[in-house]
């Protein structure tokens, strides 16, 4: 699989995965995207692709989960 370039720089999305917040406020692990409860509010889907790397649909898969998680619903 070919590496994708992406919008937001990578340095972002690592930052996020290293901090120990998630999105929703509460406290989440460092090295995870996001807390236990929003983890469990994902769709099976979304959780397995928040396991791709970086560079390679991780960002796109963060950014899916992302939306889902503010707006309910996952788009294409």
């Amino acid at each position: 699989m070919k590496p994708m370039e992406h919008p937001k720089n990578m340095l972002w999305y690592l930052q996020e995965v290293q901090s120990e917040t998630c999105q929703c406020g509460g406290w989440k692990r460092s090295s995870l995207s996001f807390c236990y409860s929003c983890f469990l509010r994902l769709p099976h889907e979304l959780r397995e692709a928040l396991y791709r790397t970086m560079g390679h649909g991780f960002e796109e898969a963060y950014d899916a989960a992302s939306k889902y998680l503010i707006e309910g619903e996952v788009k294409p």
